[in-house]
């Protein structure tokens, strides 16, 4: 898997992305808990697609934690 960062807006995002980059798009969203990073799960998602996986605002290297106030933001 491959990690990068990248700024959306005013916010960090680190991602782990594997796979084809032409196979089908496959976006993981992880729970509450924290990201799985490289899961193996993942790695077999990624056989046969195109797996993005990013960590959610506030979790791990990714920043934001200050923009959110509830579940719904």
């Amino acid at each position: 898997m491959t990690i990068s960062v990248e700024m959306l807006g005013n916010t960090k995002v680190r991602s782990w992305s594997a796979g084809d980059p032409e196979a089908r798009g496959l976006l993981y969203l992880h729970g509450v808990e924290r990201h799985p990073g490289d899961a193996s799960f993942l790695q077999r998602l990624a056989r046969r697609r195109h797996v993005i996986a990013p960590e959610h605002p506030g979790y791990g290297e990714s920043d934001g934690r200050q923009e959110i106030d509830q579940i719904l933001d």
